[in-house]
């Protein structure tokens, strides 16, 4: 019997006594920890650090008010498998502290196809790539159209991905729990887990801006329908029907994407612009602030923690500059001083003026851009000369490029946001404004190797090493200009380049956001940057740094080699395991400067 299988056989296949018909064949599950990326052709494999194979234990750790994953496979074989259940119990310790069961929670991954692969892939494996099927969106498995029980065909996999959440609340100690598998044609089998707590709690407050945009448009397109055709209200009226169902989709967005750490904005949303009968610019707000406000303020959230920044409504296509005479007239420029000046007393007004910006320029990066750019900040700066103003656009691109970037450029930036392959991390440090917590750089996706992918085919390390590198070039922030990427093709591998962490639930037939994998490991790594600010707070800056600098060796421009459009390989670790014994590293860190021991000092020794 290969090793493999004897533990899985060991880890799940333990008999739960009682009513269990004993000539039922054996389920074919196992377990793979979340740093896995499984395809359908994944074969079992061992994880020693996640499993106690001798004594069929899955162990974890984790700090109060996190969250810790692993993944479920099972594998229909032959037979199939019919009416699948998955459940989780209370975690308990030998004092009755209680974990209770709903702080599991438990996903179906979907497939999507992938039969075409970029060259920046095919650069970094050995042999070219099969067509394969990527686990990627996430949907509850308490979901009433799309949830258990579950019907598993022959040859067929299905791939669970368990969340569990530990409150802050939650004492230090070593609990014990167990999931269980059923159904009605294989016997019943559980694996027990162990849960060990640490004696700190992670910090609600972000370490950095994680923000990402979305289009309110797609949502309506994706699920609202009026006369069997999408629906996109030229108005956000909450009064109206259709709007307001619209609206409960937005707000599951925003609710879930702040639950893993990321904060986003609707780059449509504006309020009604109207001159009043001297010609001033006048704006009615009351849909915006029913919408905005409780995600500014934080009472959307269970955390009550408002989104980390939101652009204040203006960019080259709004107001759209053809009706005011063109982008260079007086017309166009009153209009926009008038816009900016109103928007930022009201900002002031909801007591978000230190989560505004200003993102004016919203096109591609090429030579053109920086005057594209310019135009349009330079009527803001005059309108406003304290909310900070983003950019996408390098501030020192190589001179290979032939881009040359006129002498204002930096004077009229605040944000810096280029792509991966145009950030220049030599600069990051120098552009933070302790005055202004979001300026400087913020670290945006691109090209890989030149920072890793968040795309659909993207490993487990790439998403968790894109937070650690925000935090090696000490930027203000990460920045995704798109987090939805949403088309007619939504479960194909169209957007395997794109960072699409949200899918429609209509995918599946239900209404309802739902997160992708991606997501959650995104999540992995922002928790991650908590260990590491809290030792950065606690004068450990040289212990955060040099976990940091072995795990994420060089990004941006820093990864060229003889020439920047030839970049070098193996810029972040992409090894699992070692993944994991750095978070443990850092868990025991944490542990020591918070509640420091003799003993613990002697166990750091040992584990450095």
């Amino acid at each position: 019997m290969p090793s493999h299988t004897r533990i899985i056989l060991t880890l799940l296949l333990a008999t739960v006594a009682g009513g269990c018909r004993f000539d039922y064949p054996p389920m074919s599950a196992w377990i793979a920890s979340e740093m896995v990326n499984l395809t359908d052709r994944t074969a079992p494999s061992p994880d020693r650090l996640l499993l106690d194979a001798e004594r069929g234990l899955l162990k974890l750790f984790a700090a109060a008010n996190e969250t810790v994953s692993f993944q479920v496979v099972v594998d229909g074989g032959a037979e199939g498998v019919e009416n699948l259940r998955l459940s989780a119990d209370a975690f308990t310790d030998n004092e009755e502290n209680r974990i209770g069961a709903g702080n599991v929670k438990i996903f179906r991954c979907l497939k999507i196809r992938v039969n075409k692969y970029p060259p920046w892939y095919l650069r970094l494996v050995d042999a070219v790539p099969r067509e394969a099927n990527f686990y990627d969106p996430l949907v509850p498995i308490t979901s009433e159209k799309a949830g258990q029980p579950f019907r598993v065909k022959p040859h067929e996999r299905f791939v669970f991905w368990v969340d569990v959440r530990v409150p802050r609340t939650a004492r230090a100690s070593r609990y014990a729990g167990r999931l269980n598998l059923r159904s009605d044609s294989h016997k019943t089998w559980s694996v027990a887990l162990r849960l060990d707590v640490y004696n700190f709690v992670l910090p609600d407050a972000r370490p950095l801006a994680s923000i990402g945009g979305f289009d309110h448009a797609d949502i309506f397109r994706a699920f609202i329908k009026r006369d069997g055709k999408p629906f996109v209200p030229s108005r956000l009226d909450p009064t109206r029907p259709l709007v307001r169902r619209g609206l409960i989709l937005y707000r599951q967005l925003m609710q879930l994407a702040h639950e893993h750490r990321l904060d986003l904005f609707d780059k449509r949303i504006r309020p009604l612009m109207k001159r009043d009968m001297f010609g001033k610019v006048r704006l009615d707000w009351r849909d915006f602030d029913s919408i905005v406000r409780p995600y500014l303020t934080g009472t959307a959230f269970e955390d009550r923690i408002g989104c980390a920044a939101w652009p204040i409504p203006f960019s080259e296509d709004w107001p759209n500059p053809k009706y005011y005479g063109g982008v260079n007239s007086d017309a166009y420029a009153a209009t926009i001083a008038g816009l900016l000046t109103e928007s930022r007393k009201h900002f002031e007004s909801l007591g978000a003026f230190e989560q505004a910006f200003i993102w004016p320029y919203r096109g591609p990066a090429d030579a053109d851009a920086y005057e594209r750019y310019l135009r349009l900040a330079r009527i803001a700066r005059l309108a406003d000369s304290e909310t900070p103003l983003l950019s996408t656009l390098p501030a020192n691109p190589p001179a290979l490029s032939g881009w040359r970037v006129p002498a204002e450029f930096a004077s009229l930036t605040n944000i810096f946001a280029p792509r991966a392959e145009w950030l220049d991390p030599s600069t990051a440090e120098k552009l933070r404004r302790p005055e202004n917590p979001l300026a400087g750089v913020w670290l945006s996706p691109g090209t890989p190797p030149y920072l890793p992918s968040l795309g659909i085919i993207a490993t487990p390390a790439d998403v968790r090493a894109f937070a650690w590198f925000a935090m090696k070039y000490k930027c203000s922030g990460l920045f995704l200009p798109e987090v939805l990427h949403w088309s007619d093709d939504t479960t194909g591998g169209d957007a395997i380049g794109k960072t699409r962490l949200f899918y429609p639930g209509t995918i599946v037939g239900i209404q309802q956001v739902l997160p992708s994998i991606r997501l959650k490991r995104l999540r992995r790594g922002l928790q991650d940057l908590a260990y590491l600010w809290i030792l950065r707070q606690r004068n450990r800056e040289g212990i955060a740094e040099a976990i940091i600098n072995s795990m994420v060796r060089y990004g941006g421009l820093d990864a060229a080699g003889d020439n920047y459009l030839d970049p070098r390989l193996g810029g972040w670790v992409q090894d699992p395991a070692t993944w994991q014994m750095v978070r443990k590293l850092l868990a025991e860190e944490v542990q020591a400067v918070v509640k420091p021991t003799a003993m613990s000092t002697r166990q750091l020794v040992a584990q450095r």
